[in-house]
Parts: structure tokens; sequence; C-alpha cells
């Protein structure tokens, strides 16, 4: 469930960060503005890509409240983005478990004393969604499914709380809207979908849509979950665009960000700016964006220099460069595949073309690479 848990868990804990009006008691960190404004300085730091400094804030709220989840969560949230940019899950897996581990001890101390808590179950939720994903990216099913069903719980909780604040509509979009699209991605998962209530994936863009108009501080994350979904399950980019540009243009350090909008760039036609995000990647130095960098100049070279030979070259490196990679995201990865199989459909080579597209199949997410591959797989054409 790696794709579903990501995109709901990345948001969960600008929650936090915005519920401070829901009155708690005083020993909660909800009605102290000042401690909620670090946690936003955080939050953006971390977006931003700015990682130390984020630690140094975040070490600040710990100091104020060291028996609170809130600071461990943060860090874990922290160290996943530092893995995804320097690469170093091996490394740091561990750390980011012990955080997660000791956030969620403290989230389960605070419901002892009343289960219906706003922040013991805000923390809880939010470690039972980033727990699913740290076994479902290491393939560990049964434990992934088993906090899966924990965080489900959790969520019917916080989804009575909707219509007390704006910022809460987008859960319940994300929510409305994965629990359809995942299992019809993913077709292993459909026996477990019984555990879940139904969802309605037009209500979920609409409840996004409405939070990305009216929420304050969920904002830009009902943009990035946007735009992931127009870009990836949709196959809809130009309906990206205004939320790739939006995030662009809020955390310029985020190449990650940068990377959506160079696909929503190729797909408006804007060249041009594609490129310049593609040199940026490049120069990065960082094996994922790197490699990503190699998918964007191929898209480039395939469709706007018109050289496909040359396009072939940069999927090739492509390939090559992301197996020197710990990155569990293989989005691009597809795209280098699928970019060979056309170059070797155009060439009239059959075998070659069935056998980049048969890896491409094996771990696309995203529907427009699926689709291709399985169309030219069925047809052999």
């Amino acid at each position: 469930m790696n794709s579903f848990l990501k995109i709901t868990v990345t948001g969960l804990i600008f929650f936090f960060s915005c519920s401070f009006l829901i009155a708690q008691p005083s020993n909660h960190i909800l009605p102290d503005k000042s401690t909620t404004d670090i946690v936003k300085i955080a939050l953006d730091h971390t977006y931003n890509f700015e990682f130390e400094e984020s630690k140094t804030y975040c070490e600040q709220i710990r100091k104020r409240y060291p028996m609170h989840p809130g600071p461990d969560f943060i860090m874990a949230l922290n160290l996943y983005w530092e893995m995804f940019y320097n690469d170093s899950f091996k490394e740091k897996s561990p750390q980011m478990l012990a955080y997660l581990t000791h956030s969620i001890e403290l989230s389960k101390k605070m419901l002892t004393y009343d289960e219906k808590d706003v922040e013991g179950v805000f923390f809880k939720l939010a470690n039972e969604c980033y727990l699913a994903l740290y076994y479902s990216e290491r393939d560990e099913t049964s434990s992934s499914i088993g906090y899966a069903r924990k965080m489900y719980s959790s969520l019917k909780v916080a989804m009575t709380l909707k219509d007390k604040l704006n910022e809460f509509y987008f859960p319940t979009g994300v929510y409305n809207y994965y629990v359809v699209m995942y299992p019809e991605v993913h077709p292993v998962f459909k026996p477990f979908m019984f555990m879940f209530m139904d969802g309605d994936k037009a209500l979920g863009l609409k409840e996004m849509d409405y939070a990305w108009k009216n929420a304050v501080f969920c904002k830009m994350e009902c943009g990035y979950h946007l735009c992931n979904i127009y870009l990836k399950y949709e196959g809809k980019p130009l309906l990206a665009y205004p939320y790739t540009k939006a995030l662009y243009e809020k955390y310029p350090g985020n190449i990650f960000f940068a990377l959506r909008h160079a696909e929503a760039l190729i797909a408006k036609g804007d060249y041009k700016e594609a490129e310049k995000i593609a040199h940026i990647l490049y120069k990065s130095d960082k094996k994922y964006f790197v490699s990503a960098s190699f998918v964007l100049y191929g898209l480039l070279y395939e469709n706007y220099f018109k050289e496909p030979e040359t396009a072939s070259m940069f999927f090739q490196k492509a390939i090559q460069k992301f197996q020197e990679t710990a990155n569990p995201e293989k989005d691009y990865l597809s795209m280098a595949y699928a970019g060979m199989g056309r170059y070797y459909k155009q060439a009239g080579n059959k075998q070659k073309a069935t056998e980049y597209y048969k890896k491409c199949r094996d771990i696309a997410e995203y529907v427009i690479v699926a689709k291709e591959a399985d169309l030219y797989l069925s047809n052999k054409k």
C-alpha cells in the first residue's frame, strides 16, 4: 500500500499545525500558538529540503514538551524526506523507525487519559500511517496491513472533526479518492478492502479542491496531492499544472516538487522551462534526481527535439543510474522503460520493445504508463 499510505501521511502533520483552534487542556501543544508557529516553521524547512534547520526548530519543541509525541514524529517526517533526497534509506531507516516507535508510545499514553484526545488521536493516526508505509516499502505486507487497519480506526475518529475546521476536508478527500483508486491500480490489495468503508473518487477530488481553496495551513499539501493525482492516476497533467507551479514557487529548494512541475511543463508544451529544471536536477549530484533528469531529457529529445536516438541514450542512462539508488520510488524508472519500449517499437524491434514494456509493466503505477505497456503487450504491434 506504498503510494496510498505515502500520500495520506505526508500531509497529516499539517493538521497538527493548524488545529490549535480546537480547545485542548493547558498541557497540550495545540493551544500554544507560539509553539504551533515553530511547528509550521520546522515543516516549511523540511518541505524546502532544509533538514538541519528543521531539526533545530524541532528541538525547540522537544525542550518545551519533552513527553509529547509531536517532536519525534516531526523528526521522522524530516528524516524521511532527507533519506529521499540523499538516497540514504538503508543507513537511516532504523533511526526513522525508532522515532516512530517512541512517538506512537507517547500518543498511546495520552489516550489512556482520554480516548478522544485530539492530539493523541492525531499522532496515533499519523504514526500508524508512517509505520504502515515503513513496512510496505520493505515488502513486509502483514505488518503493513496491520498498521493500515489501525490507521483506519483512528481515521474514522478524525473524520468526525471535518465540519469543525476546513483543514479536515483534506484527509477525508484523500481517503475518499485513494480507497477506490489504489486497489484499481494494485488488484492484489482488493481482498483486503472489505476492512475499509467505501470511498468516492469524485467526492474526494471535490473535498481536496475545497480545502485547496478554503484551507489555510493545508493549502499546499492539498496542492501536492492533487498534482500527484492528476499526473499519476487521472492522466490529466494539464490539470496538475496550477498545483505544481504553486509548490515549485513556494518551495524552490524542493527538487522533488521541481521534478513534478517539469512533468506538467512537458505536457503543457513548455519545453524550455522543463529543460531548465532538468538541468537543476542533473546538477544536484543526487543519484535519484540525476536519474530522473535523464528521464526528463529523454522525454524532451523525444517530443521536442525529435531526436529518438538521443532520447534512447538518455533513457538508457536513466535505467543504469537508477540501479545505483536505494530509493523505493520507481515511477521515473517505469517511464524510462516505457521510453525504450517506444524507441524499439518505432525501430521495428518487437523483441526488445516487448522486453522493455514488460519491465515497465512490472513496476508502473502511473496509469498512462501502465496502459501504454498493456496496450503494446496485448497487441505486440
